[in-house]
């Protein structure tokens, strides 16, 4: 019961910093946007936010890690899930590294990882 309240608890934590992290995003480009004048571009402004819901899953120091692809000198998320109470092909896919191209898709496979 607790590692469910706790996982629910990180999902919700990822969620809401990715939303926050986004709408941030959002903001900068609009700025940046408007500062160059080219409001007919809504291409560029999708290319870039589709970019930044790409993610890495490693094992680190015996638990799942989630890094963002551009930037995987640090992770974004260090999670309570350790290694060893996972299958060993999800060990050897997280050792290789997982990417996942989605906020959802990422937290559905650390609910699956979690349970």
């Amino acid at each position: 019961m607790t590692k469910r309240i706790v996982v629910s608890a990180s999902a919700l934590f990822i969620m809401l910093a990715l939303l926050v992290g986004g709408i941030s995003k959002l903001y900068e480009t609009r700025e940046l946007i408007e500062k160059e004048g080219d409001t007919d571009s809504p291409a560029s402004f999708m290319d870039e936010t589709e970019s930044e819901d790409n993610y890495v899953l490693r094992i680190e120091d015996g638990v799942v890690v989630v890094f963002a692809q551009k930037d995987t000198s640090r992770p974004i998320i260090v999670t309570d899930i350790y290694a060893g109470t996972l299958r060993n092909l999800d060990r050897e896919e997280l050792t290789r590294g997982i990417y996942v191209q989605s906020e959802t898709a990422l937290q559905q496979l650390l609910e699956d990882f979690s349970s």
